[in-house]
């Protein structure tokens, strides 16, 4: 599922939030992302703490490549989730 550039960073923000208020996560560990598009998807920024993380500071990245736009870095785990994006499943899986 793909969300709107906006939603998609308030939805991670809010999950970032939700996960340290919950004690799965503490400080600046982990990542939250969610996908824009078949291109795309922003990730939680490195290094910043979700309990003051803006939507602002949420980082669009690019799938094909990891790139991404803008002077904030995003989380050093972007190229797991690039990888979980464009994955298949094997059909001796299914």
């Amino acid at each position: 599922m793909a969300y709107e550039l906006e939603e998609a960073k308030k939805l991670v923000v809010a999950a970032g939030k939700k996960l340290v208020e919950s004690g799965l996560i503490a400080r600046t560990w982990g990542n939250v992302s969610a996908r824009i598009s078949d291109t795309q998807f922003v990730i939680t920024p490195s290094g910043r703490a979700y309990e003051t993380l803006t939507p602002e500071e949420v980082v669009v990245v690019n799938i094909e490549d990891c790139s991404y736009e803008g002077e904030i870095k995003p989380s050093s785990e972007k190229e797991v989730c690039t990888l979980q994006r464009t994955a298949t499943i094997p059909p001796w899986i299914l």
